[in-house]
């Protein structure tokens, strides 16, 4: 095969590639709920500044979901810039909320402190401050 009729088959073959990439449709279509949408107000109960030696390394705050069956409390932990890192419920189970992925890593059970040395990343168990208003 000629050098010439080998690059004219490689540009046709790229254009016929090319056209069938750009020729894609889409269909959309409504995913409905056969259940109603409640909404639940997210109130701050507290909030505590954690610390090793002084220095903050994270916020502590406890939210409730003001279900008017049972109010749900639970705690939010978050970087000192704000950024959230994890949850813990009230029976100290913690899960690691990662980025860009639709589900959070579930850490396991224990104390509030070592859940929050495990979440922040920290060589330590930290110590809980009260937020002063």
């Amino acid at each position: 095969m000629s050098p010439r009729r080998y690059y004219q088959l490689l540009f046709f073959s790229t254009l016929l590639l090319a056209t069938e990439q750009s020729c894609v449709t889409t269909r959309q279509t409504r995913m409905g709920s056969t259940l109603p949408l409640i909404v639940r107000r997210v109130s701050r109960v507290e909030r505590w500044f954690v610390e090793i030696d002084g220095n903050r390394v994270g916020i502590l705050t406890k939210l409730r979901v003001e279900d008017p069956k049972t109010p749900v409390d639970y705690y939010e932990v978050r970087r000192p810039d704000g950024q959230v890192v994890g949850r813990i419920d009230d029976l100290g189970r913690a899960s690691r909320l990662e980025p860009f992925q639709k589900d959070a890593v579930y850490l396991g059970m224990d104390s509030m402190k070592r859940q929050l040395q495990f979440l922040l990343v920290l060589d330590r168990e930290p110590t809980i401050r009260v937020w002063n208003r």
